[in-house]
């Protein structure tokens, strides 16, 4: 049996105010009677703590969006006054989302090499969220973790590759545009930071962080691991995944498809 736990009220945890709220919600027509199956008494913090720490839930599923990195300094991209997509005017784009379009990049790539040294990994450190995912796979019971975010704080907080999913990519590997030949993170930072276009080694293309673009499609992991982890999760948990946005919207049309089928 499958649910999902959406977290967007603000709950107090060790000092830390984690944007969340909770709503309970299963796919599936159940009794009264049913329902009892469960396990959780109240839709609520201390409910699902309760149920985790029971020993029947053993496989947890936890999707993030960019809201549990804002903590640690990174902006959001649509916050008013202070997201990305407000901070890019200085670049003169023709559009705001122009600096994640392939075509744009492929024509005037410095505009987002100069935006990478805002986002790059390494400039910033894992919030309590974050280690609170890696506290689950210690545990054994992080099954999978869905991000959207870039910017590598799972993986410096400790998440190993099996256990990740990211969705819109990240800067720990890169690409050749033309030969496809790979580059590893320590390559792409020393061009960024020394203000220097990354181009191959190999054929002298222009190179690119496996970051997904506008335009691109969302890595075929993403799409594996939807339809076959879900099936077998207890527990769903859903931290600061907009609802406004046309990509996660489909997104998470697509994951409660994946949970009512899998019902």
């Amino acid at each position: 049996m499958l649910w999902t736990t959406r977290i967007m009220k603000k709950v107090p945890v060790d000092h830390l105010h984690l944007d969340w709220t909770l709503t309970l919600r299963h796919y599936v027509n159940i009794s009264k009677k049913s329902w009892d199956f469960l396990k959780l008494e109240n839709a609520n913090i201390e409910s699902i703590v309760k149920y985790i720490n029971s020993g029947q839930c053993k496989k947890i599923i936890t999707m993030a969006g960019a809201g549990i990195s804002t903590s640690a300094g990174i902006p959001d991209f649509r916050s008013p006054g202070s997201g990305l997509y407000h901070n890019l005017e200085k670049y003169k784009l023709p559009n705001p989302m122009a600096i994640f379009e392939l075509d744009y990049f492929r024509h005037r790539p410095e505009a987002f090499f100069t935006l990478a040294k805002e986002l790059y990994p390494g400039s910033f450190k894992p919030t309590p969220c974050h280690y609170f995912l890696k506290l689950l796979h210690e545990k054994g019971l992080l099954l999978r973790h869905f991000t959207q975010n870039i910017d590598n704080l799972e993986r410096i907080a400790g998440l190993p590759d099996d256990v990740l999913v990211e969705a819109h990519g990240s800067f720990h590997t890169s690409h050749c545009l033309t030969c496809k030949q790979e580059y590893a993170l320590h390559w792409m930072k020393e061009r960024i930071f020394s203000d220097v276009i990354p181009t191959c080694d190999k054929c002298n293309g222009l190179v690119k962080p496996d970051i997904v673009f506008f335009g691109e499609n969302l890595p075929y992991r993403y799409f594996h691991r939807s339809e076959t982890d879900f099936p077998d999760a207890d527990l769903l948990i859903i931290m600061a995944l907009p609802r406004t946005v046309p990509d996660s919207c489909s997104t998470r049309r697509r994951w409660e498809w994946v949970l009512q089928t899998a019902c």
